[in-house]
């Protein structure tokens, strides 16, 4: 079995920084999750005004 990283890719997720979420709909919600260095997973559904 073969695994491509794209090594790009993996350094944006593996940071501090927040992406940008295109918002399509003025009553959209986005959910927003995240992992610790530990595994822990926490998630946020927010709705967009």
């Amino acid at each position: 079995m073969k695994i491509e990283v794209d090594e790009e890719a993996f350094k944006r997720v593996y940071d501090n920084v927040s992406h940008p979420i295109e918002i399509r709909d003025k009553n959209q919600k986005i959910a927003v999750k995240v992992v610790s260095q530990f595994g822990e997973e926490s998630m946020k559904v927010v709705e967009v005004k």
